[in-house]
């Protein structure tokens, strides 16, 4: 049995889009958030659930993206809330007015760079393993300076009363190198 060099193993992970190197550093596999968050119990504020923060640029080529996975729990209480996936400042993907009482939620999301400090992207929301109507979900395309440090963050805002939104559980990104045409 014979094993890669790691530069040969660097290569194939390059080659799949599965790497990349990103100001004088490889970057490859998952960034990763698994703490479990309770949201602040501040009415009408973004509370962070859970954070990751992207290297310097990642997002200054087009074709660069990302697959985002963040997922947690709405707050038990009937009360509307807010639970937003954010690029940098950027909202990206708001879950609106929700009344799920101690439900699951969970974010997926494709987030791609299309030019010059521009990132489009789709996602699909799920809560309580139903998926949101399309209505309640907004998806923004963002415009943040891809040179800079970007943090991709989710929050809970309880917009009825001081009391939680949410506890969030989890935020996975996963950085790939795409192809454009």
């Amino acid at each position: 049995m014979s094993f890669l060099t790691e530069e040969a193993a660097v290569r194939n992970l390059m080659a799949l889009g599965l790497a990349m190197p990103v100001s004088g550093k490889l970057l490859a596999g998952a960034i990763v958030d698994p703490t479990s968050v309770i949201g602040a119990s501040v009415q009408s504020t973004d509370n962070v659930l859970n954070s990751v923060s992207l290297d310097d640029e990642f997002l200054s080529r087009i074709g660069r993206g990302l697959f985002i996975v963040a997922w947690g729990t709405m707050a038990a209480n009937g009360n509307t809330k807010d639970i937003k996936l954010k690029l940098g400042t950027t909202a990206i993907v708001t879950i609106t007015d929700s009344t799920a009482n101690a439900k699951d939620f969970v974010i997926l999301a494709v987030l791609v760079s299309d030019g010059a400090d521009s990132q489009r992207g789709t996602a699909i929301v799920l809560i309580d393993g139903a998926l949101v109507a399309a209505s309640s979900v907004n998806m923004s395309a963002a415009t943040v300076d891809a040179n800079a440090t970007q943090t991709i963050t989710t929050t809970g805002d309880n917009n009825s009363a001081a009391a939680s939104a949410a506890t969030g559980k989890g935020l996975v990104v996963i950085p790939f190198s795409g192809v454009t045409s």
